[in-house]
């Protein structure tokens, strides 16, 4: 065999071999993150190094939590104690500490250690952000074979394998945050069909007839069991016909011209039957998104009708019987003063029930309007995150879907803060609330309160707090004060977020708990000041900012249940104080 023939050979040997490489490397680069352990990848990666030419033996040492390498694997499996044995040494030398100093691979030669020709090549593992192990090679190539395009592409394939490990720990971590995400958004979800099946509950219970009506598509969209009982009809039946098909005409252009609060009037219901019934009749206008809900809620008022018709016949026999006996005046006079009481006390109970029920009307009627509108806003919110979320779970950022949770959670604290109200307001007209005093810490117990405020407030709110000549126990109902002051302080927070800075002064003086609440917000206008305490009462200059109007009437129940009173003293533009006064016995403070 000549040398032609003999070169020729080893050229295709070293051909294959570096073709076998690179398939072995496209191999472990196409299986990516579908191994089931970073074991998986040590051993992959050590299969493709033994492929390397003249590479030998090959061993991976890993950081470990105690920030100490630690011996993985090695390939052949059964030289554990060999590499042990050349990783001390090289820790000796200082290579180690060299080669993760400059972050670069460096070949060593050990004949000095070793009577046989060794060589061992020391290659750091980096990821993206930190080394995390250090890869040893064993092999036979001289020092001249190693050229510098065969340093990198070593250290291309151990950053190769980095960025595997790196990818691998993302992996893990991603399915993580998936799987808990996934778990956050059925309990939202969970609480948000809750919410639904609250409303709807209220919906239905409301005493009044409500049609909801679609302007833009001209149909009924909603009708409670009420409008159904008055109407004399079922909901399927109803659903989806024309307003006009059961309501007298109206032309809902003219609605903004009403007077506010005084948008309604008698009209006729036509029922099932085709007979018209006597309403008492109130319309509001509710704008949502593309729509336009208009919002029909009526009081039959037929029975009163017959009421007042039989009263004005009764007066009309009652004059033909006067003028038909006036020769037995004087008895007929005394009769007629007796029925005259008869009929007077009765049309002033039925001009009563009908103011009554003009007035129960209004008052439901804002509650809906009330309800529609508070609770849709937060609903919408929690809704369109979830959405978003859901849609959009392999894209955000963990960041945006924390942000997105964080509004979902922030809407819930609303919807329950205006629960929360509706059923104290509820038991104490009911009188179901007993006061239930209790002992407590009062500088533990203020501090609460503001923390709740200022984890759950997106703006960034300063708190001042006073408190002189205050026992470190005090004895009062400590569920009724929580409710008081996070009224107090969420008012403050929401009319002044210009200028987010809440002063809080408490103290004790003549036997008074004296708790002040100050803000620097837009205040309230003087001739509305008498008003604050009405029920559904806003003032006119509160514009766009939320709110339900039951936070000071239920500031001004909780103290009358306390024996308590409030003060209260307000700038535009400058800002409110309310001081609230709870008396406390003696024996009651430590």
């Amino acid at each position: 065999m000549n040398t032609d023939e003999i070169y020729g050979n080893k050229k295709n040997i070293s051909y294959i071999r570096w073709k076998e490489l690179i398939h072995s490397i496209n191999e472990f680069t196409t299986i990516g993150l579908n191994r089931e352990s970073l074991y998986d990848i040590y051993y992959d990666s050590l299969s493709v190094l033994s492929k390397f030419p003249k590479f030998d033996k090959s061993a991976f040492f890993i950081l470990n939590n105690s920030f100490s390498f630690e011996l993985t694997i090695t390939n052949p499996n059964n030289y554990l104690n060999e590499f042990n044995e050349i990783f001390d040494y090289l820790v000796e030398t200082g290579d180690i500490g060299h080669a993760l100093d400059t972050s670069k691979s460096i070949n060593i030669n050990l004949e000095e250690k070793d009577e046989i020709q060794k060589n061992i090549f020391i290659v750091p593992l980096r990821t993206s952000k930190l080394i995390v192990g250090i890869i040893l090679i064993i092999h036979n190539n001289r020092l001249g074979e190693l050229d510098q395009l065969f340093y990198q592409f070593v250290g291309l394939f151990a950053n190769l394998i980095g960025t595997t490990i790196e990818n691998f720990h993302f992996k893990n971590e991603l399915e993580i945050s998936k799987s808990s995400l996934e778990q956050k958004i059925a309990m939202r979800t969970l609480d948000l069909a809750q919410s639904r099946r609250e409303i709807k509950a209220i919906f239905d219970s409301v005493l009044a007839g409500i049609i909801v009506f679609d302007l833009s598509i001209n149909k009924i969209v909603r009708v409670n069991p009420m409008a159904c009982k008055i109407i004399g009809d079922s909901e399927s039946n109803i659903v989806g016909k024309n307003i006009f098909d059961y309501l007298d005409y109206f032309n809902y252009s003219n609605l903004n011209d009403f007077p506010k609060n005084e948008n309604y009037f008698e009209s006729f219901l036509i029922t099932k039957d085709k007979t018209n019934k006597q309403i008492l009749r109130n319309i509001t206008r509710i704008p949502l998104n593309n729509r336009v809900l208009i919002n029909e809620s009526f009081v039959d008022i037929s029975k009163i009708k017959e009421a007042e018709y039989t009263l004005n016949e009764a007066n009309q026999i009652l004059e033909q019987k006067v003028i038909e006996r006036t020769e037995d005046l004087q008895i007929i006079v005394e009769q007629l003063k007796e029925e005259i009481k008869v009929r007077v006390a009765a049309e002033a109970k039925i001009r009563k029930m009908y103011e009554e029920q003009k007035e129960l009307n209004d008052l439901k009627t804002r509650f809906v309007s009330m309800i529609s509108h508070e609770f849709r806003t937060p609903l919408t919110l929690i809704k369109s995150s979830a959405q978003m979320v859901t849609k959009f779970k392999d894209v955000l950022t963990i960041n945006e879907k924390i942000n997105y949770l964080d509004r979902i959670s922030h809407s819930v604290d609303s919807l329950t803060d205006m629960i929360e109200n509706v059923i104290f307001i509820g038991k104490n007209e009911s009188n179901k609330y007993n006061v239930n005093n209790e002992y407590f810490d009062f500088k533990i117990f203020i501090d609460g309160i503001i923390n709740f405020f200022q984890l759950n407030s997106i703006e960034n709110i300063e708190f001042e707090l006073n408190i002189s000549n205050l026992s470190e126990q005090i004895y009062t109902d400590k569920r009724l004060l929580r409710i008081i002051l996070n009224n107090l302080i969420s008012n403050a927070i929401k009319y002044s977020k210009n200028n987010p800075k809440i002063c809080i002064e408490a103290k004790i003086e003549a036997d008074n708990l004296i708790i002040s609440v100050t803000d620097f917000g837009i205040g309230i206008p003087p001739n509305e000041l008498d008003r604050i305490f009405d029920l559904f009462y806003r003032a006119k200059n509160v514009n766009t900012i939320k709110g339900t109007g039951l936070g000071l009437i239920v500031v001004s129940e909780s103290l009358q249940k306390l024996e308590g009173r409030i003060e209260y003293k307000s700038i535009i533009n400058e800002g409110s104080v309310f001081s609230i006064f709870i008396p406390l016995k003696n024996e009651n403070i430590y």
